[in-house]
């Protein structure tokens, strides 16, 4: 895996640079080394992920709103080093936006973590990194900002995190409407809209 871009955080698996300096900012991939085989990464605005070879999932970058799997030391903030999530298995998708990671597994449950004042990465009980979202049988996932979707095998829409605008929810999976035939789902909030396997685009209202 080779990344590019700023490193204000470690996101470039480099020691974190003050972009007033000038440096953070780097046009030339770099390596992250540390990094087992991958053939996937996912990247949000302080950290990047990556999804492995064979199928767990590592991370580095910023750790401010618990954006790493595993907690990284208060006083420095952040990793270089890529650390892989535990308990983690089997991960066929990973995505990541704003602050928050999920992972899709092989048997279409779901793994999330990161930033979670809104329940955008699942119940808002505070006593695990990793949560386990209450679904099954999912067939894609988009975690953005301040709220998570995924996507059915029937093609319904699911959504947790924020409602009616940034009021907290709960964290858990509720349905929103459903997009038959959908494979791929993205949003950019108020729309929801998903891939067809007919290669059409539909959202919801």
């Amino acid at each position: 895996v080779r990344c590019w871009g700023f490193n204000t955080w470690g996101q470039l698996g480099l020691p974190r640079e003050n972009p007033d300096d000038g440096p953070a900012f780097h046009p030339e991939s770099v390596r992250i080394e540390g990094l087992p085989p991958a053939r996937a990464v996912a990247v949000g605005w302080l950290h990047s992920c990556a999804l492995l070879v064979d199928g767990r999932v590592a991370c580095w970058g910023h750790d401010g709103l618990s954006q790493m799997p595993v907690p990284v030391a208060r006083s420095v903030g952040y990793t270089i080093t890529p650390v892989v999530a535990p308990d983690v298995e089997e991960v066929v998708q990973l995505d990541a936006h704003g602050s928050n990671t999920c992972a899709r597994r092989r048997d279409g449950t779901l793994r999330c973590w990161g930033e979670n004042a809104f329940g955008e990465s699942g119940p808002r009980d505070n006593t695990s990194r990793v949560h386990t979202i209450a679904l099954g049988g999912v067939t894609d996932v988009f975690a953005a900002q301040v709220r998570s979707f995924a996507l059915g095998a029937d093609g319904t829409v699911y959504r947790w995190g924020a409602v009616r605008g940034t009021t907290p929810g709960d964290g858990v999976p509720r349905a929103v409407g459903a997009l038959a035939g959908a494979t791929r789902i993205v949003t950019l909030m108020p729309k929801v809209c998903a891939l067809g396997a007919d290669g059409r685009v539909r959202c919801l209202a």
